[in-house]
């Protein structure tokens, strides 16, 4: 009987070593934005532009921020570079024309990945292969802001906040029905 016990007791502890092995899954489309816990935030443009149609980074930082947060994700701010694995990069130009601004927007989910290139796998087994590393786009949203200038800020943040809350919740809905706030 003890004897029987303890080898149910070593196959249960190699099974559940077995089981617990690290599994790897490949994802496409929307798939791709399951397990997203922490947005990363860096706006990439507005401290080059000078004159009538500036932008000040601060607020559109903040409204990116309360998109994520407001979701249920966290959210952290970064100043020159990404940070973390997933970064929304907020990327503004503006340009004047007269008394008005016109203001490029575009908003991006970008994963930071590794992966090996299909055309590797064309390649005989006793060749070496790539690893490519980098940002992958996930999510993007573009779009031109006419603007006076007295609206232009605004305009831009609310705009940022609609894009950012458009993506916090792709990734929202990618973790189930379980994970809605």
């Amino acid at each position: 009987m003890i004897r029987a016990v303890g080898s149910l007791v070593v196959t249960l502890v190699a099974t559940i070593g077995v089981t617990s092995a690290q599994v790897r899954v490949v994802r496409y489309g929307d798939d791709r934005l399951s397990g997203i816990r922490h947005l990363d935030i860096l706006v990439d443009g507005p401290t080059a532009v000078a004159g009538a149609c500036s932008l000040a980074v601060a607020p559109i930082q903040q409204a990116a921020v309360s998109a994520v947060t407001e979701t249920g994700l966290k959210a952290s701010v970064s100043e020159k570079a990404s940070s973390w694995f997933h970064t929304v990069v907020i990327g503004v130009r503006s340009l004047a024309l007269s008394d008005q601004c016109m203001i490029s927007l575009n908003v991006e989910l970008l994963a930071h990945v590794e992966a090996m290139p299909l055309g590797d796998r064309q390649e005989p087994r006793t060749e070496w292969g790539s690893l490519l590393m980098g940002q992958m786009a996930l999510l993007r949203s573009s779009g031109l802001l006419p603007s006076s200038i007295a609206a232009r800020q605004q305009i831009v943040n609310s705009a940022t906040r609609s894009a950012v809350i458009d993506i916090a919740r792709r990734v929202r809905a990618a973790q189930g029905a379980d994970a809605r706030p």
